[in-house]
């Protein structure tokens, strides 16, 4: 009999390492963790503040909401970070 052992967990170290450009945030679109280079382009994204107003979603075309957002997993999602033109 094979044994499923659970998903790896990160620390937020490791995350922070691994994936520079993440972010999350909570239901109310708050940010919870911010990777160390998007916030270097972005000063405006920092834990514990509203994404809205610092990220705007390209594609998929939808309101930046968190249900839209959590209806949309496994969709590629393209957004534009600050006032300038970089896009992820």
């Amino acid at each position: 009999m094979t044994t499923v052992s659970a998903a790896p967990v990160l620390n937020e170290a490791q995350l922070h390492s691994l994936f520079p450009f993440h972010l999350s945030f909570d239901r109310n679109l708050t940010a919870t963790s911010v990777g160390s280079s998007l916030r270097k382009i972005c000063s405006r994204l920092a834990t514990g503040q509203p994404i809205a107003g610092a990220i705007e979603i390209e594609r998929p075309k939808l309101k930046l909401d968190f249900d839209s957002i959590a209806q949309s997993t496994g969709l590629l999602f393209l957004i534009r970070v600050g006032d300038n033109a970089l896009m992820l």
